[in-house]
């Protein structure tokens, strides 16, 4: 029964200066929760979970890297350390745990994403929110499992096109960046049902935004779709252009048009 009890421990809102009282607890903890306690680092002492820990929660503490001997944690599925003090980039040994699902990074000083990413292949979700994040959205590219994708509150100026290899992606947020313009990788994202853009400084659109009130309008196949889209996304410059030439056309010119 002790056990049970045991398998999930919050301990939030306090100084925890030493976690050897956990060590009490044996070698079965699921879920640990130390958010809020004012850790500067993960006490080496927390590897005696390693086996055993599912779910590991350290949000709101000014963390600034993770221990040596983290990716012994291989049984771990939830990491959150949200709100701490993580820079320049993703720690490395984050690559080592398979078994990870859920990631949560996010309001940390990260500036970019690196390889320590790749390895994570059974990650469904990623929150790297509310970083400072201006490149290195290309290592994403091997999480074929991911469902969502939150790169909101960063600096990015350019989503990468590797991002295609993201076919179960279901929800992507890249608001609040620095985009001028979005490529053409969102054709391929197949399962996309979710898309948040807002907080940019979009300047031009894909074609296929054009798309999307054909598709619920008109019973029409693909290949015309495209045909209608490239027309639209073409008669833009067309009409602004036109609408120019003929408003700085010389008063002189258009005097003597008049006169005949």
């Amino acid at each position: 029964m002790l056990n049970i009890l045991y398998q999930n421990l919050w301990i939030r809102a306090y100084c925890l200066v030493s976690p050897k009282p956990l060590l009490k607890l044996g070698s079965e903890l699921k879920s640990l929760t130390l958010g809020s306690n004012g850790l500067g680092r993960l006490p080496k002492d927390l590897l005696t979970f390693a086996s055993s820990l599912v779910e590991l929660n350290v949000h709101d503490n000014p963390i600034k890297m993770l221990p040596v001997g983290f990716e012994q944690f291989t049984m771990l599925e939830t990491l959150r350390v949200a709100r701490n003090d993580l820079s320049p980039s993703v720690p490395m040994t984050l690559g080592m745990l398979k078994h990870l699902r859920i990631l949560d990074i996010s309001h940390n000083r990260i500036k970019s994403l690196n390889s320590g990413l790749t390895g994570l292949a059974a990650l469904t979700k990623l929150d790297a929110s509310h970083n400072a994040i201006a490149s290195g959205d290309e290592h994403i590219m091997g999480l074929e499992n991911l469902t969502s994708l939150d790169l909101s509150h960063n600096k990015l100026s350019a989503v990468s096109d590797r991002l295609s290899a993201l076919a179960r992606l279901v929800s992507l947020n890249v608001g609040h960046n620095a985009l001028l313009e979005l490529p053409d990788v969102f054709d391929s994202l197949t399962s996309l049902r979710m898309l948040q853009l807002d907080g940019n400084m979009l300047q031009t659109l894909p074609p296929f935004v054009y798309l999307i009130p054909l598709i619920f309008l008109f019973s029409v196949t693909e290949s015309k779709l495209y045909g209608i889209a490239i027309i639209l996304y073409a008669i833009v410059p067309v009409i602004r252009l036109t609408n120019l030439g003929i408003r700085l056309v010389d008063k002189d010119v258009i005097e003597a048009a008049d006169a005949f």
